[in-house]
């Protein structure tokens, strides 16, 4: 399979035969891994698995161990009418690569299968560009996996449910690969680190592949991973004066949180510490908007479907007048000013 992006052409032009891509990606490959269950410590490597190949991603691979590349074609090829891929599937089922553009662009959206390149043990080909682009991995974290890996596994477990539900059999290998996924997520929303390894988890998710774990604890399990990335805590700061003395506390407070695994937002209002807009023109009804902005950020941009606003004296009395326009599911209040006086 050969896609394209429209860099100056029309999206699925064919530029070439596939046998010419492939020997594209052969020549140009920067990075190849082999991802998956092996990756992740759930299955036992093969010799192939481990093996540095010297030509690209070339080679048999099983479902077990997939192997994804990266390639930078010369420079030179993008000045034609017709670009090279994006991606090329192939030759094999489990083998896939992406043009490096094409590879950063997905990586910045969180895309699960570009972590997995990232964070694989596993590297059979990796030259200086190869080596760089894992060396900026950080670069592509961000509070879009809560959202991406949401969408990425919602489909299997949604077949998976129904099959259940209309007596069937579901397909046990693509629930454990949900899991795997979600664990993934949740431990890097947690800790800020790109982790594959579920040497913790092996034998409860090799019991799901294998069907042996009932599917109410399987159920459990996943909304247990999904509950845990799909809510938000806003922490609403005090006035300036009072931030001043409270910042290093709530500080503490959003990274105790971060570490019982929920997405925590921290800022700072309109004409205040690290925001833009001047000092001598503070306005509640502009910080009230900010802290709506916020809100929106967190539901539309990272995902979250369930919203804590955790407001600290003037924040709580904030946190109060933004939970009556919008939904919000709990309201903490810190020591809030109610009335002006107190």
């Amino acid at each position: 399979m050969i896609t394209r992006g429209t860099r100056g052409n029309d999206a699925g032009t064919e530029a070439g035969t596939e046998a010419e891509a492939f020997e594209l990606v052969r020549r140009h490959t920067v990075l190849s891994v082999v991802v998956g269950w092996v990756a992740s410590g759930l299955a036992e490597p093969t010799d192939h698995d481990l093996a540095g190949l010297a030509g690209g991603v070339t080679g048999p691979t099983s479902e077990e161990s997939p192997v994804r590349g990266v390639f930078a074609p010369p420079t030179e090829l993008f000045w034609r009418f017709v670009k090279p891929p994006a991606t090329v599937g192939g030759p094999g089922q489990e083998l896939w690569s992406w043009e490096v553009e094409a590879f950063c662009a997905a990586g910045l959206t969180a895309d699960p299968a570009v972590l997995d390149v990232l964070g694989s043990p596993l590297v059979q080909v990796s030259t200086p560009i190869g080596a760089e682009l894992r060396e900026l991995t950080v670069a592509f974290l961000s509070q879009r996996v809560a959202d991406a890996y949401r969408r990425a596994t919602a489909t299997d477990f949604a077949r998976a449910a129904a099959a259940m539900a209309a007596g069937g059999t579901p397909r046990w290998r693509q629930v454990a690969e949900v899991i795997r996924l979600l664990i993934i997520a949740e431990t890097l929303l947690r800790s800020g680190k790109l982790r594959l390894d579920m040497s913790e988890h092996r034998d409860l998710l090799l019991a799901v592949r294998a069907g042996e774990l009932p599917w109410p604890d399987t159920v459990e399990w996943v909304e247990s991973l999904r509950d845990r990335s799909a809510e938000a805590v806003i922490i609403c700061p005090p006035a300036p004066q009072e931030i001043m003395r409270a910042h290093a506390t709530l500080g503490q407070l959003a990274r105790r949180l971060q570490d019982d695994g929920l997405n925590v937002l921290r800022f700072d209002y309109h004409g205040t510490g690290d925001s833009a807009g001047s000092s001598e023109k503070l306005s509640l009804d502009q910080w009230r908007q900010d802290l709506l902005a916020i809100c929106d950020y967190a539901r539309h941009k990272i995902g979250c479907s369930r919203l804590s606003l955790l407001g600290l004296r003037l924040g709580a009395a904030l946190a109060i007048q933004a939970s009556r326009e919008i939904p919000v599911d709990r309201l903490i209040l810190w020591d809030p000013i109610l009335d002006g006086i107190r």
